[in-house]
């Protein structure tokens, strides 16, 4: 039986007005997710993933996204550990405020791998990049953030 939020709350007091205590956005979310009342995910469910989600779940350029998600993962660190406000970090960084709210968000594909390691500059934080030759031949050559 696939649970719709509404149609349980109704089902329990008996008399519940049209949309009164539900939430309508999940009752709709449980419409869609619930045809043929299958799991949402068309991807394995047993079985053991890679490093990468994005690899995992098949978005393009996987790699790239999991090192900008490493790099704004330090960039919410800082910033919360510094109690710095989004309007704060949107000066710094010389971007709008809605722009951090989206970068924080996770929606970061509007920038750049760069951009971002400037960000983590203008947050007054060194930053590396080490090249060397890669000698283990189990596992493929890697970007990563430390």
């Amino acid at each position: 039986m696939c649970f719709t939020p509404s149609k349980e709350i109704e089902d329990r007091s008996g008399n519940a007005a049209p949309g009164h205590g539900t939430d309508q956005a999940a009752t709709a979310r449980s419409r869609t997710d619930c045809q043929g009342e299958k799991p949402v995910s068309n991807k394995k469910r047993n079985g053991s993933g890679s490093r990468n989600v994005f690899e995992d779940i098949g978005v393009p350029n996987a790699k790239e996204h999991l090192v900008k998600a490493q790099l704004v993962f330090k960039i919410d660190a800082i910033l919360k550990a510094r109690g710095l406000k989004q309007v704060e970090a949107a000066e710094l960084f010389g971007v709008r405020q809605p722009d951090v709210s989206k970068l924080l968000r996770g929606e970061f594909r509007q920038f750049s791998v760069e951009r971002l390691l400037r960000f983590l500059v203008a947050l007054d934080q060194d930053v590396g990049i080490v090249v060397k030759p890669h000698r283990d031949r189990n596992n493929a050559p890697a970007l990563q953030v430390f």
